[in-house]
């Protein structure tokens, strides 16, 4: 998976998938053809290759917000888990 990423003391945080490649080699070829572009080239670390398995799931544990990262539009009382069995499966 490549991967964008601009540094959180950046204002606006970003953070975008760039896409999903059979090879790493393949991915870092996406990245060479972007990083030059608009936008990319202003952050040119902001690149990251990540080794994922398809059909394999993540975060099956869930994730804990911190309420100090939460963007301040997002009122933090509207944070809520989902809950268990009301969402479909896939």
């Amino acid at each position: 998976m490549l991967w964008f990423t601009r540094d959180r003391d950046e204002d606006p945080e970003i953070e975008i998938i760039v896409g999903m490649y059979e090879t790493e080699a393949d991915a870092q070829a996406a990245m060479r053809l972007r990083v030059d572009k608009p936008g990319f080239r202003d952050f040119p670390d902001g690149f990251h290759i990540d080794s994922w398995t398809l059909g394999q799931s993540s975060w099956d544990d869930g994730f804990v917000v911190d309420a100090a990262t939460v963007a301040p539009e997002v009122p933090t009382d509207k944070i809520r888990a989902p809950k268990l069995g009301s969402q479909k499966r896939t």
